[in-house]
């Protein structure tokens, strides 16, 4: 009767044993599946706070950024694709009425580029077209350009007009259109006796020779730091300066053509040309200024010290007539401080990130684009055994814990600037206002 009253009991215990693991694994289960699918909801929320919208397929760039028209865009990191974005740019503001000039650092390959995109494009540099800053222009128009350039970049005194005026006049009379090279070689100290020889010789008349010597002393105050400006900007200019004596082919000027409907892509010589590079915006100013369209596209300019430069982009991208596009292999850099860069950024509507560099510049620029609340969970499984009198399957309970936490994460990591491929992109769209991860096409 012990025996088999034992054995019952032992049985029984059997039983509960089996049936409440599978009891617990009923419930395990059903935990398990019900934490799938809030960790799916948890990932579903989290893409949609992050707000990147992935395109798998591989896409022209025009089909990635959409119809919408924005007045500025700037491309950053370094990819040959960035040529499709720069081809997207000017098909959609370039007009017939309309002048696109690209500024570059002597960087052959931007030239190239544009070249085989835009065949009628009209390159500038030293085995091409050169450039002359008096071409197509006369009189007072001389006078006023060259002014305007000595004053935005070297504070000159308003007198120094008279004082070019004065050459000005003196190459009218005889008959001359100066080129810059000519007119920036003209020493202060020899031009009075210039005026006396042609007055001897009968050239200049009484009333001619007054109206210059009075203009000479009116701005010889300003006449060495004017003269020695010209002369700055004619080295920095280059071999990209118009020479009457070499050159066969007639030189180009952004004023002369400012309507012309083409495509300039204008070689600088180098970042240091701070002088040629502002005069260049002095000219992009006064076509805005005659109610003419200049788009504008900058390859790696440095802005660092160039406050012309800065103002130039921050100003046009707010009210300039025509559009403005960077490009830029690493714009912290170019920018020498987070300030700037910021300022940069927001000036500019459309933005595409292509591959990084390490660098501080690709944080910078991850935290530039912006934060968002990410929910990641914690899952902690504490396990026990139940303790009974006699047991040949111990009755194990498992519970867990799950913890989740709000953090506030990058929307891009510089670590995915690091690995982007060649093709692979970042786009925001101002328009839209949608940050897209897509993958372009030539």
């Amino acid at each position: 009767m012990g025996n088999s009253f034992f054995q019952a009991v032992v049985v029984m215990k059997i039983i509960a044993s089996i049936m409440g693991a599978v009891v617990n694994g009923i419930k395990g289960f059903f935990n398990l599946f019900a934490s799938g699918i809030e960790q799916h909801n948890r990932e579903l929320r989290n893409i949609e706070k992050r707000g990147v919208y992935e395109i798998t397929n591989i896409l022209p760039f025009a089909n990635i950024i959409g119809t919408e028209y924005s007045k500025s865009r700037i491309v950053l990191g370094e990819s040959k694709y960035k040529y499709s974005v720069v081809e997207d740019f000017i098909n959609r503001v370039h007009n017939t009425y309309a002048t696109t000039v690209i500024l570059h650092p002597h960087d052959n390959d931007v030239a190239a580029a544009i070249k085989n995109k835009f065949n009628d494009a009209i390159i500038v540099d030293q085995n091409n077209t050169k450039y002359d800053l008096l071409q197509g222009l006369k009189g007072n128009e001389i006078s006023k350009l060259l002014f305007d350039c000595a004053k935005n970049s070297n504070n000159i005194d308003d007198c120094a007009r008279s004082y070019l005026n004065a050459i000005t006049y003196f190459f009218e009379k005889r008959g001359i259109h100066p080129t810059f090279r000519g007119y920036s070689c003209v020493e202060p100290s020899k031009i009075y006796d210039y005026i006396q020889k042609y007055e001897i010789s009968g050239f200049f008349s009484k009333k001619d020779v007054e109206l210059m010597v009075g203009n000479l002393s009116e701005g010889q105050r300003a006449a060495s730091s004017l003269m020695r400006y010209l002369e700055d900007l004619r080295l920095q200019m280059g071999s990209v300066l118009f020479n009457k004596a070499t050159d066969k082919v007639p030189p180009i000027n952004i004023l002369d053509i400012g309507n012309s409907g083409k495509v300039i892509v204008i070689d600088v010589v180098s970042n240091h040309n701070k002088f040629f590079i502002e005069a260049l915006l002095t000219q992009f100013i006064r076509l805005s200024q005659m109610g003419r369209t200049v788009n504008v596209i900058c390859f790696d300019l440095n802005m660092n010290n160039k406050l012309k430069l800065q103002e130039y982009i921050t100003d046009n991208s707010n009210s300039g007539v025509g559009s403005l596009m960077l490009v830029y292999k690493d714009l912290f850099s170019s920018c020498g401080n987070e300030a700037l860069f910021y300022t940069i950024l927001g000036c500019c509507e459309d933005k595409v990130l292509f591959r990084h560099n390490q660098g501080r510049g690709v944080n910078v620029l991850a935290k530039s684009i912006g934060y968002y609340e990410k929910e990641e969970e914690h899952i902690v499984h504490t396990k026990g055994k139940t303790s009974s009198f006699i047991t040949l399957f111990p009755d194990y309970q498992t519970s867990i814990a799950v913890d989740i936490e709000k953090k506030m994460k990058l929307i891009i990591e510089p670590s995915e600037l690091l690995k982007l491929k060649p093709n692979e992109a970042y786009v925001y769209n101002a328009k839209s206002g949608e940050l897209v991860h897509a993958y372009l096409n030539g």
